[in-house]
């Protein structure tokens, strides 16, 4: 893409990805990143143009990005950008990938091919950015090695000083979230809160940000069904409809909601029926309790009537042998069938 008005990367940037890109179905990185670029740096659109997806020969040599900054004396504010220069070179690894020793050279080759084959481009006035998730620590070191300086000016943002060419490596995931949203987010740990701010963010250009939204949604499976699960099928609706999801998917998702949310109330149902269950057991369970209390304050006054007959009967003057009788006749009415009757009757 060239020219400052337009930020969408061109067609074929869309669909174009790194050659060891694998399945047929996976993220888009290259292309969501170079809208990301394009968006980070929108606020510096009218210095600026961006070059996608730069072929260096007839082979397949091609450059992520080149920043061209068309007003020299102007200086880039962001914070990915004020090491710019002239003519700014960007390599981009997806957050799969690690940016190796050699990664780090073939960049620098590809810089030097890049001057070669534009007699109008000075050493001087050439960048070059490596954009990554995951920090370098072996290059990093390497470089510490071989003498170089190392800074790290701003959060997730590293210079190596002595080079050639300035040479910058930001760390994606590390850069401000408010400030570098676009490139911060494009990683495979985007939660359905995010993802709904980027899609927000993106409404107002659904065609240029669909490789960009689309990239995070085959990265983020699971927050994407968060997000439709938060929603509703309005909201399934223009993720199709803005060519997010092809429409085989959303409504996959949206039968996968529906039978999550059948699957919740049969749970609530089931733990509402084991409730009552529960309730009832401890009814069932209480009655018998009362009924234990009753029969054992039943017993204690009889014992209390037992003996208080006892205590008569030994007060009467009668042989030990009608004593003994009389025992046993208590004994057998006390715990006769009709026992309750029998102890009113004593009571009275």
């Amino acid at each position: 893409m060239k020219g400052s008005h337009e930020l969408t990367p061109r067609e074929d940037a869309i669909h174009a990805s790194d050659s060891k890109s694998a399945p047929k179905d996976a993220a888009q990185w290259h292309a969501a990143f170079q809208y990301a670029l394009a968006k980070e740096l929108k606020d510096c659109a009218d210095v600026l143009e961006f070059d996608f997806e730069v072929s260096l020969t007839t082979e397949p040599l091609r450059i992520d990005a080149v920043v061209i900054k068309n007003k020299g004396d102007s200086p880039i504010c962001k914070n990915i950008g004020k090491i710019f220069r002239k003519r700014n070179i960007f390599e981009y690894k997806s957050p799969e990938d690690s940016f190796s020793i050699k990664d780090f050279k073939k960049s620098f080759a590809y810089a030097h091919l890049y001057e070669y084959l534009n007699d109008s481009v000075n050493r001087k006035d050439i960048t070059v950015s490596a954009v990554l998730t995951k920090k370098p620590n072996t290059l990093l070191s390497y470089l510490n090695k071989e003498g170089y300086g190392i800074s790290n000016p701003e959060t997730g943002i590293y210079y190596v000083e002595g080079l050639e060419y300035p040479f910058q490596i930001i760390e994606s995931k590390k850069l401000d979230k408010q400030e570098n949203v676009w490139l911060n987010t494009l990683s495979t740990n985007v939660d359905p809160k995010s993802m709904l701010n980027m899609i927000e963010m993106s409404k107002d250009d659904k065609e240029g940000s669909a490789s960009y939204i689309h990239a995070l949604m085959l990265a983020n499976p699971d927050s994407v069904r968060e997000v439709i699960a938060m929603g509703s099928e309005e909201l399934a609706k223009v993720f199709e409809e803005a060519g997010y999801m092809p429409k085989e998917k959303t409504e996959a998702l949206l039968q996968e909601k529906e039978e999550i949310i059948q699957e919740k109330e049969e749970a609530i149902e089931a733990l509402l029926q084991e409730k009552e269950e529960a309730i009832h057991e401890k009814e069932a369970i209480e009655a018998l309790l009362q009924e234990k209390e009753e029969k054992e304050e039943s017993l204690r006054k009889k014992e209390e009537v037992m003996h208080r007959l006892v205590q008569e009967i030994f007060k009467l003057k009668i042989s030990d042998n009608d004593i003994s009788n009389l025992l046993k006749v208590l004994r057998i009415f006390f715990t006769s069938s009709e026992q309750e009757g029998n102890y009113m009757k004593i009571q009275e």
